[in-house]
């Protein structure tokens, strides 16, 4: 069958093409409409369908990091530029890949592909002080495989190829370094071609029944999280921060699906060779503003939901707190933490709060 021209493509067969659905474009797929017919009429839908007993038979999925990632889930690593994100993914990569607890958690040891977007010959010295610093060789990069350049997710040949490989070396993790490389040409903001590239990374999912982790940036207002459409944030499974401040390196867990509670590590990046790995930071060492900084974002994220274009009241959004079981001693603190690194504001004193820094040209004035 030759190819569809691309003047006479209508917008569905785009779409099924942009999606990896055009059995031209893609021979796995096989076409709906020339397998139905009156006499032998198959239902693609039916075979997901389930009774309510056996519904409840499903079993959750399996961690790949205890308490952090699951297998077969889509994940997002994201933070502001040189937070340490690339170095968190290594560190996530080399332990899944040589089976080490990844910081104290227990980890099920998979093969991992990283698609390496940017920068790739600065990755040999990273893994070297990885393996100096945990005493880990042999085993960890016997079962790594790593893409030297982008695939693209808006090409389905290039996310069929990833497919392919995937399968034939068994991979059980692959880590796409970062988003916007492998999405070049789409518009982050357009929650359309965001879906797109959702698409084809739940297919990179579900045929090879690994695990995807994508590392991405925050916005400008690191505040409100990753960078452009929301379409993506609405399908991820799991969504990892990554901060640096003084010296430290924040990992936290914002959104996890199934989980209630989250969790936090602190790391710190120690020169080995000629490179650097992420090992532990003694918490008991963090001043009290390392240490509460990450945990503010709770209050910060309150204040988010009850802002209006008149601010929001200090007793208001202190109540909001008290029910994720914020202490108002804790709140002040959060309160000072924030306003210091410019997440929040007042216009006039004891007026309400802003979210964002206070606009420069306006003084505090007593009311």
């Amino acid at each position: 069958m030759a190819d569809t021209p691309k003047d006479t493509m209508n917008e569905e067969q785009r779409l099924r093409i942009a999606q990896g659905l055009d059995p031209v474009q893609n021979p796995k797929v096989v076409d709906i409409a020339s397998r139905r017919s009156e006499d032998e009429r198959s239902n693609i839908v039916e075979t997901y369908l389930l009774s309510g007993h056996e519904f409840m038979k499903l079993e959750p999925p399996e961690p790949l990091i205890d308490g952090w990632i699951d297998e077969g889930t889509l994940a997002v690593l994201y933070g502001p530029p040189k937070a340490g994100k690339s170095f968190v993914a290594i560190d996530m990569m080399m332990c899944v890949a040589s089976g080490s607890h990844w910081q104290g958690h227990p980890v099920k040891q998979k093969k991992v592909l990283y698609i390496v977007g940017e920068g790739s010959s600065y990755y040999p010295p990273r893994l070297e002080a990885w393996m100096e610093a945990n005493r880990v060789h042999d085993s960890a990069l016997d079962n790594i495989m790593l893409l030297t350049r982008s695939a693209s997710l808006r090409d389905p040949e290039q996310v069929q190829d990833v497919i392919e490989i995937m399968e034939e070396h068994s991979i059980g993790l692959v880590i796409i370094d970062t988003l916007a490389r492998a999405m070049a040409g789409a518009e982050e903001n357009s929650n359309s071609e965001m879906s797109l590239v959702v698409n084809a990374i739940d297919r990179i999912r579900l045929e090879t029944k690994a695990t995807a982790l994508v590392v991405h940036h925050s916005g400008k207002d690191e505040s409100k999280g990753l960078r452009g459409a929301s379409a993506l944030l609405g399908a991820v499974d799991t969504s990892l921060s990554v901060k640096k401040t003084n010296g430290a390196v924040i990992v936290a867990a914002e959104d996890q699906r199934g989980r209630a509670e989250s969790g936090t590590v602190y790391l710190q990046l120690k020169e080995v060779g000629k490179s650097a790995a992420l090992v532990s930071k003694d918490v008991a060492s963090l001043t009290a503003e390392e240490a509460g900084y990450d945990i503010a974002m709770k209050t910060l994220r309150c204040l988010e939901r009850i802002e209006t274009e008149f601010g929001a009241k200090r007793s208001s959004w202190e109540a909001q707190c008290k029910e994720l079981g914020v202490p108002s001693t804790t709140f002040d603190q959060h309160v000072k933490i924030l306003e210091k690194h410019k997440k929040v504001h007042q216009k006039k004193l004891r007026g309400p709060w802003y979210l964002g820094p206070k606009p420069e040209e306006e003084e505090l004035i007593p009311v």
